[in-house]
């Protein structure tokens, strides 16, 4: 442990005596350790170690089948993370399967700087959860400068943001190409800030407040769940299972009943339909004996036909 005391008077007027500029310009390493007691340059430190080790960021996508979940990363992040999945039976596929987890990583590098990027994708999961979830608001500090305050609040007042995703280069009127979707009246582009919100909520995401996610997501989330364990856990014991909410239980049953409900619409439209067939089978069937017994009488009056013309031609 480091203690300080305060200096003497005799000291205050030595140290004044001593050349302390607040603000160092090209020192030399030298220089950096005989000025004061070096605390200013832990940014310093912290941005080669960063530098040099780079940096990890985990983002889980949560929301319904066929939203874009998928697309949105792949926008993200300029590259094809996850190959795009096929929705065109969406419905069948929320039927069979509640909810599973992807883990796709990733190491990213710009500008010599890389990125571990870790993806959590939740397809099906968001079918059958409540959205109520904590919303992520960009910190305005007043020690920052104008215009950092005036690019939070820009990112706070467009929220929720609305995202055009698209990895796909599409050409516009004027001959740019752009990452778009292309529709019967124009181009949508996702980098267009009157098109969508993509650009702020990247900047939200990667450019501005990356590592503010981070730390809240330690020093909040994470830290407020490891008290709550550890005022109700001992060391060694087994996880406390938490009693049931009556409020969630009541939501799990409701939910539980219009997914069985679900099941059954399914089945009884299924059960519709096939016997729709079987009837249809069945009229095809007759309407085809019906036929082949029309076949049978018409060759039988043209055999008679024959015979009776061969008989007149031999009375002849």
């Amino acid at each position: 442990m480091v203690r300080l005391r305060r200096p003497s008077n005799l000291e205050d007027k030595a140290s004044n005596s001593l050349p302390f500029p607040s603000t160092l310009v090209s020192a030399s390493p030298a220089q950096k350790m005989s000025s004061g007691i070096g605390i200013a340059n832990l940014p310093n430190q912290r941005h080669r170690i960063v530098a040099k080790r780079g940096a990890h960021f985990t983002i889980m996508v949560v929301g319904e089948s066929g939203l874009g979940k998928t697309t949105l990363i792949n926008t993200l992040f300029a590259t094809e993370l996850s190959p795009p999945k096929n929705y065109s039976r969406r419905h069948v596929k929320q039927l069979d399967k509640l909810t599973e987890v992807e883990i796709i990583k990733a190491e990213l590098e710009e500008k010599s700087f890389k990125v571990k990027l870790t993806v959590i994708d939740t397809p099906g999961f968001g079918d059958y959860v409540n959205n109520r979830i904590r919303i992520y608001v960009p910190p305005v500090d007043p020690e920052d400068d104008e215009a950092s305050i005036e690019h939070a609040r820009a990112l706070a007042d467009v929220m929720p943001h609305a995202i055009i995703g698209s990895t796909d280069d599409v050409v516009t009127k004027d001959g740019r190409t752009v990452k778009g979707r292309e529709y019967l009246w124009g181009v949508a582009e996702v980098e267009n800030e009157n098109h969508c919100d993509f650009r702020k909520l990247r900047s939200l995401l990667i450019r501005t407040h990356m590592l503010d996610l981070i730390n809240t997501t330690e020093e909040h989330h994470y830290e407020n769940y490891r008290l709550e364990q550890m005022e109700t856990r001992k060391f060694g014991e087994a996880r406390v299972k938490k009693p049931d909410n009556p409020k969630f239980k009541e939501e799990e049953e409701a939910l539980r009943k219009r997914f069985t409900e679900q099941v059954k619409a399914e089945e009884a439209r299924f059960r519709q339909w096939e016997q729709h067939l079987i009837a249809e089978r069945d009229r095809l069937n007759k309407d085809l004996e019906i036929a082949h017994g029309s076949i049978k009488s018409l060759e039988a009056e043209l055999d008679n036909l024959q015979i009776g013309y061969r008989g007149s031609q031999r009375t002849r």
